[in-house]
């Protein structure tokens, strides 16, 4: 057992690495799953590193903060991303009631768990909405994971068969977790009768799955994945399908995300965005859209600031100010642009809409 053991932390170490360098990512999914690794390692510290606390306070932090309930939100957004590029309003409508509840328990237990306990017994009632709540809230998440696995766009995910492994493995990795929770709740006896085999098995199968997760987090970070994915993972018509992933996020990146008034944007931080190579985002642009990075962008910024010039609320600012509330980084460049794309100067179009 103690090699078991020995084994679990050398790989919740190695969880711990994978998880710093997923977040150290520009990638929003890479973050994503740097969080979910990084809620893993502390449900490990949790479940097998036993704690020699000798302070009452800290040890409710410890014990009643159950960051696994985000196991199932952040399973769910890390799959989603592979789909679309996520908004704010994704991040705080899924991440916020765990983290709400959580904090709510913390609070809950330092006003009134010795107080129960003293005079009404009743903390294995509490503890007991706990473990429900925790694995409901999974197995909702679990159901959600599955469908967005399920749906046809999915198909034009690149490498989709890696992702679906994710999902397989890191879905059997939760319910062996929250198995293990159940049967200590409610059927302790048995797992104590069953000793040492349930715990030999128990360790066993964490062990395997979280050697994959390791590999799986490891590849997932940029300056490595190329040297893992090798051709067998590329899909037959992986440009096509490239293509597809672009298309379908790229207005989301400049219509919600308004990257375009960066004035710094440049093609390697939009492909990075993309989650694409930058020559795959610069072949989309050219073959599909018929045009170059610089030219995309700027027509971007020209639909900004023709719709800003016509908005009271930039109507204090001349249009080079408003220009640059747009994104353009100077007067020459905003002007050849626009003569461009429109062709008529600024100053025209303005005496147009006038007139």
């Amino acid at each position: 057992m103690q090699y078991l053991e020995g084994a679990v932390y050398l790989i919740a170490a190695q969880l711990l690495v994978c998880a710093i360098l997923n977040l150290r990512s520009k990638s929003q999914s890479n973050r994503i799953l740097g969080l979910f690794l990084l809620v893993m390692v502390d449900n490990i510290r949790k479940s097998f590193i036993p704690l020699y606390i000798d302070d009452v306070y800290l040890n409710i932090f410890t014990y009643n903060i159950h960051s696994d309930m985000l196991y199932g939100p952040l399973m769910f957004l890390y799959l989603k991303s592979k789909t679309q590029l996520l908004i704010r309003k994704d991040f705080f409508g899924h991440l916020t009631l765990p983290i709400i509840y959580n904090l709510g328990l913390v609070l809950f237990m330092l006003v009134f768990r010795f107080v129960l306990e003293k005079s009404t017994g009743e903390k294995g009632y509490i503890n007991l909405w706990v473990t429900e709540t925790r694995i409901i809230t999974f197995l909702i998440y679990l159901y959600l994971s599955f469908q967005i696995v399920k749906k046809e766009n999915w198909n034009m995910v690149r490498y989709a068969s890696r992702f679906q492994f994710f999902f397989l493995f890191f879905g059997s990795y939760c319910v062996l977790y929250y198995t293990n929770i159940f049967m200590g709740k409610y059927a302790y006896i048995f797992i104590r009768e069953s000793q040492p085999t349930y715990a030999y098995v128990s360790y066993g199968i964490f062990l395997l799955l979280m050697i994959f997760l390791v590999f799986y987090g490891a590849t997932e970070v940029n300056w490595l994945k190329s040297f893992f994915l090798n051709s067998n993972l590329h899909h037959p018509n992986e440009r096509q399908y490239v293509f597809e992933q672009i298309k379908g996020r790229i207005d989301d990146l400049f219509e919600v995300d308004k990257i375009h008034l960066n004035d710094q944007l440049s093609l390697s931080m939009m492909a990075s965005k993309l989650e694409v190579r930058n020559g795959e985002l610069s072949d989309y642009l050219l073959q599909v859209e018929k045009t170059n990075f610089y030219d995309y962008v700027n027509t971007r910024r020209i639909e900004e600031f023709k719709s800003k010039l016509t908005n009271p609320k930039f109507q204090h600012l001349d249009m080079l100010g408003i220009a640059y509330e747009s994104g353009f980084q100077s007067k020459a460049t905003f002007n050849r642009a626009f003569k461009k794309h429109e062709k008529v100067t600024p100053r025209e179009y303005k005496s147009m809409l006038t007139t």
